[in-house]
Parts: C-alpha cells; structure tokens; sequence
C-alpha cells in the first residue's frame, strides 16, 4: 500500500493542514506493507527535489511553482491547470500503477490534479479532507443566505461577497463529487455536505483530529516561576487565547467581553499568543491595557508553556472545522469557553470540559455581538467564580483529550479500522 499526502507550502500555515499531515506522517511512518509520500507542491525554493528516508518508509517530494506571479491569484486561470500537468509528469517517475495506491488530497485547489492522477494510477483511491469552508465565515454561516446566494437570488450580500461564497461553494462541490470519500472534522461540515451540496452520506467519513501528546505540565512551584517571568501576579487569574489576530477569529467579542469582566473581576490577566494585526486589536484595549499581554507568534515549548500556567482557555471563533488550539487546551487539561458554531459544538461538552454558549438566536440567525459579549462575559465571570467547578473541568478537559483526540489512544481506531479499512480493504489482494 502506498499513501500519498499532498500539500501546498504557501497555505500550509492556515487550517493546521500541515499538522493534519504531521499527524498522518507520523501514524502511518515505518508501518509494515505501508510506504507514504508527502508530495507539497509550490514548495519553497526553486528545485525540485526528492528525498527517501529508507527506515521510515517515508519519501518526500517538493515541486515549486514555475510562475514569476502570487500563486495566490491563479486559482481562477489555466496556470493551476499547466501546474497540475507539470505535477502529474514529475510524478509519473515515482508513482507505480500496481501498486494499492492513495492520494489523500487537502486543498480545494488540488482538484485540477484529479484527471491526471487517475490516469497515472487507475485503481488508485482519492481522498481529500475538508479543512476549512471559507463561505461560512464570509456569511457568518448563515444558511438562508447561502441558498439564496447559490439560487441567485436577491440578498443584503454585496456583489463581490456573492461572488465568493459562489465560488467557494463551485470549488468544494466539483472536488467532492470527483473524489471517492470525503473526510470532515465535524458533524457541522457532515450535515452540510449531505443536505446542502447533496454528497451521498456513504462517501463522508467523520474523522476528527487528533495530536500525540505532548503535555507539559508544571509543578506549582514552576507555574509561579513562568507567570512572574511575564509580569502576572501569584494570584493572578490567567485566560488564554491561541491562534490568529483576526475578527473572523472572534478576537473582537473576546477582547469586549474581556474588557467588561475585569471591571467586574481585576484579579485577572488576558494572554493573546499568535500573529496578525495587533494595531487593529490593542485600539479595542486602551481602557484595560495594564491586563493584556500580547505575546505575538510564538514556538510551541512556550506555548505549551501559556497553557500550563493558565486558568481558562478561550476559542471564540465562529467557524472552526476541528480547532487543533482546543485539542492542545484540552491536553494540558484547560476549561475552554466557545460558542455552540460550526466544529466547536463537537468539542465542548457544556457544563462538562466548559461552557459551550449559544451563538444562535431563536430563529437560528447568528445573534447580535453584543449579545455574544454579553454571554461572554457572563461565562467567563461565572468559571472564574467557581474553583471547584474549574478544577471539575479541567480534570474532564485532559479526559476528553484521552478518549477523542490522542492519537496514541484514538488514532489507532479512527485512522486504522475508519480511515484505513474503509478505504482500502477494496484493494487488498
């Protein structure tokens, strides 16, 4: 059997796509009767390249992008076609048509590859895993609006918001009706391709992420050490909040509702780590600067670090597939707070490993912000308020981690007798 994961370099640090494949990479490395290939495409540098590590079973190819323009500009046009048919002719050299071959493709842009993989390896599979819907986020997954878009109806949407979601919902349609089985990290995605973009239910496999473990925790004695050394207080309340500065991330209805909880509780610090625009985001914090710590993108020892020292992790983002933050805030044994949107719903067991708050009116219309802030805050106010209530999360937090999403403990069912045996027992002779 022979797995060939794709990625494409230049989205690569979106989506956790290459943690997906890290995780995958790492399952299946050195395994008897498997060889795998990571094949990343408009790869960084100028040359092709290939390299084979014999003990891991595991080859690595990376084909740059020939184009003296963005690539990110060349969805639309024939040059990801002509890419595509360079990829397929660099490839023919090491794909073996008797093989048991799998092609587990990852970007919606990787459809254009389909044809010429079919015709280098006819019996192979091809898979691909939904990462991340951008039309949801554009519309606040607001499913009245999608129809009416795709119906070309009239809306409130401008002319180019349209023109995305149409495109967006074009592009994921043609690449699951082309693949033979479909991936999705959350039962939101499931239901949306079976009842909005009519996918048989027979070719989506739900298939969270998972991560190895890699836990740090710290002594009392060492957490005090880690919070003086970023200026927090012994007594300090630490939040935390992972991933990028961006409003589609819900930063904005975090730092409002944090801003109206420290009024109400001082005792308390809001950690932002990660990148993007912090001009736009400290504006919202004059008023409480003294509480905030931007720590910017940092390496995953001191992340995992933030996580050890914190008291409550916070994932406000409205559209999320399978938040791989959440996965790391459960691991480390954190009480997450997040709405009841997209992939979060699977992951936060209300009353159980956080609060999961409704993100949705009566009439199912994404509510107002300020009644996000406001539930927020009440959420974030209340776990602060209750020790033996966070210490009752936090215990179920790194249990939900155990059973769902270790891959030492649940990889090995979800990626074998799922993943592996759905797909492939066809084709073992």
């Amino acid at each position: 059997m022979h797995i060939y994961l794709f990625n494409t370099y230049n989205y690569s640090r979106d989506y956790g796509i290459t943690t997906y494949i890290n995780e995958l990479s790492n399952h299946f490395c050195g395994r008897e009767g498997i060889n795998l290939t990571i094949v990343t495409l408009q790869s960084d540098g100028s040359e092709f390249s290939v390299s084979y590590d014999k003990e891991k079973r595991l080859r690595e190819i990376n084909i740059p992008w020939p184009f003296n323009i963005p690539v990110i500009s060349l969805f639309e046009n024939d040059k990801m076609q002509k890419y595509s048919l360079s990829v397929s002719c660099l490839l023919s050299e090491y794909i073996s048509p008797i093989e048991h071959n799998t092609f587990h493709l990852n970007y919606n842009q990787h459809v254009s590859l389909i044809p010429f993989l079919r015709k280098l390896a006819p019996s192979s599979r091809i898979i691909f895993t939904v990462h991340y819907i951008r039309w949801v986020s554009l519309i606040d997954g607001n499913l009245e609006a999608f129809r009416k878009i795709i119906a070309n109806e009239e809306t409130s949407a401008d002319d180019r918001i349209k023109q995305l979601v149409h495109y967006d919902y074009v592009s994921l349609e043609n690449i699951s009706q082309q693949v033979d089985s479909v991936i999705v990290l959350s039962s939101y995605t499931y239901k949306l391709l079976s009842v909005e973009y009519d996918i048989p239910a027979s070719k989506i496999i739900l298939l969270p992420n998972t991560l190895s473990d890699r836990a740090a925790f710290k002594s009392r004695k060492e957490i005090e050490r880690l919070k003086a050394q970023i200026g927090i207080g012994r007594s300090e309340k630490v939040l935390l909040y992972a991933g990028r500065l961006q409003s589609s991330k819900g930063l904005h209805v975090l730092l409002r509702a944090f801003g109206k909880a420290v009024d109400r509780y001082p005792n308390m610090r809001l950690i932002i780590a990660g990148g993007g625009n912090y001009d736009e985001f400290m504006k919202m914090c004059t008023s409480f600067c003294g509480k905030m710590i931007f720590m910017g993108r940092v390496e995953k020892d001191l992340l995992y670090d933030l996580y050890s020292m914190a008291d409550i992790g916070l994932q406000p983002s409205l559209n999320e597939q399978c938040s791989y933050v959440v996965i790391e805030m459960f691991m480390h044994g954190l009480p997450v707070i997040g709405f009841d949107a997209t992939g979060i719903s699977d992951m936060i067991d209300n009353d159980f490993n956080g609060y999961k708050l409704p993100a949705q009116d009566e009439d199912f219309s994404l509510s107002d912000t300020q009644v996000l802030i406001d539930r927020l805050t009440e959420a974030i106010l209340k776990l602060l308020n209750d020790n033996p209530k966070r210490d009752y999360f936090a215990l179920n937090a790194r249990q939900t981690f155990e059973d769902r999403y270790n891959t030492k403990t649940v990889g090995e069912e979800f990626y074998s007798e799922v993943y592996h045996a759905k797909l492939f027992n066809s084709q073992i002779v």
